[in-house]
């Protein structure tokens, strides 16, 4: 066990020291005094590797402090002076603090380093800090915990998974709507698992060969996949990594053709609502599996072309400059507009669509270098005429602010492909604006 003990002395300011205790305690606060040396924090090895014994002990020449409180690195927290505490944790380094309050208003910490070598076979166990709790919601939830593919499902570098090579959770169904139910057996690290794809599934080119309608030019969907029966899941410990492996099945995408029938997953982290993965055999294929269905955004990868009318005074200009630099739409206006309707951007698809059966969440941030009032946001059929219309509404832009404009649960219309228009009639001469983080979300009930 490496031990590195270190301490810390803190000294109140003599009025608050003050104002904690009346003129009738007996404590004197001029002549208490306490040194870190005085008092001892041990902590060493118990009944097995994860066990660890602790004692606080005082000089002969201390009395009592006002408290003292253990807290073990890993959540746990305790005023017992002596006893043992089980560290059900993964490998890694935890810091035990002995806190000491003083009757005079001092604190003194003193630290042990603790080094946990392996991982604690209780951290997949029933307790509610496992992975096995969070997979099935624990051994009496017997159905099972059903997930969904999150939003961070995407290829990554495995060097850096924050870089993103390509969002393979976009709107497309077959994937997002996948849920997939694991069940347990007990308080083991296995149990049952169960892959539901409401009729498609998403399949690399890779496995094409492996589908009756399979495409060996790219990704596809496959919708004569149906998941076999008896598939399960076990969570293993190679070289220092948390495995979970499905066999006869995988989560969301069929990567290879090897996931047919088993497919291994690196744990990256979990939570009660989030366990993200990569394949363990190729770390670029990573997944998010969420507790709640996520809400697609609609907007994500939609094709469109833009369309404008800028005319100052109602006399036409030419188009202006836009850049676009990912989903950030940055625009150029030289000239100024005096009246709505003098300065429109369209957004123009040809899938976009929204149901009058559904309700809908729209957001987009807006930032303008010089204040513009009134900027009207409409999403509405891509056609000519009175249409459709989904939202209508406006919103003010002071200068040089990021601007969140949001409208919620906006019931539905038949729409097959809708058109966003932003008018910025009303703008100074030498305005830039940018557009940015627009989504269109189906309201899930």
């Amino acid at each position: 066990m490496k031990t590195i003990i270190k301490f810390i002395y803190i000294v109140f300011v003599a009025s608050l020291a003050l104002t904690a205790c009346s003129p009738d305690d007996d404590h004197n606060l001029g002549a208490y005094s306490i040194d870190a040396n005085q008092i001892s924090f041990e902590v060493t090895s118990g009944s097995n590797e994860w066990t660890y014994n602790y004692a606080v002990s005082y000089s002969k020449d201390v009395s009592t402090p006002h408290s003292c409180e253990v807290n073990f690195g890993d959540g746990a927290t305790t005023k017992n002076l002596t006893g043992s505490h089980e560290y059900v944790v993964a490998k890694g380094t935890y810091t035990a603090q002995c806190v000491i309050y003083t009757p005079d208003g001092n604190m003194i910490v003193k630290e042990v380093t603790i080094t946990i070598n392996n991982d604690n076979p209780g951290i997949y166990t029933d307790n509610v800090t496992s992975l096995q709790y969070a997979l099935t919601g624990g051994k009496a939830n017997t159905a099972g915990k059903t997930w969904y593919i999150g939003e961070w499902s995407a290829m990554r570098d495995p060097n850096d998974r924050e870089t993103v090579w390509w969002n393979y959770n976009g709107p497309e169904p077959s994937m997002m709507n996948d849920k997939m139910t694991f069940t347990p057996d007990g308080i083991n690290p296995n149990g049952g698992y169960k892959y539901e794809n409401n009729g498609d599934t998403f399949v690399n080119e890779s496995a094409a060969d492996s589908f009756s309608d399979g495409d060996p030019k790219g990704s596809f969907v496959t919708t004569v996949y149906t998941a076999p029966s008896g598939a399960t899941w076990k969570v293993t410990q190679d070289g220092g990594k948390t495995i979970l492996t499905i066999t006869k099945g995988f989560v969301g995408y069929v990567t290879s053709p090897g996931d047919l029938d088993e497919t291994a997953y690196e744990v990256i982290s979990y939570s009660p609502t989030s366990v993200r993965l990569s394949k363990a055999d190729d770390p670029q294929w990573c997944f998010e599996l969420v507790s709640g269905p996520v809400a697609v955004n609609l907007w994500a990868d939609v094709s469109f072309t833009n369309s404008f009318y800028y005319a100052p005074g109602w006399n036409k200009l030419p188009d202006p400059e836009l850049t676009t630099d990912g989903t950030k739409y940055t625009l150029k206006f030289p000239d100024a507009t005096s009246d709505q309707w003098q300065n429109q951007v369209a957004f123009n698809t040809e899938g976009l669509a929204t149901s009058a059966d559904k309700n809908y969440n729209f957001s987009v941030t807006l930032n303008a270098s010089n204040a513009i009032g009134g900027v009207t946001v409409k999403l509405c059929e891509n056609v000519d005429g009175d249409t459709p219309v989904l939202l209508d509404s406006r919103v003010d832009l002071p200068a040089g602010e990021d601007v969140v404009f949001e409208q919620t649960d906006l019931p539905g219309v038949d729409i097959s492909k809708g058109k966003l228009i932003f008018d910025f009639g009303g703008n100074p001469a030498n305005t830039d604006v940018v557009i940015k983080n627009i989504t269109l979300q189906e309201v899930i009930d």
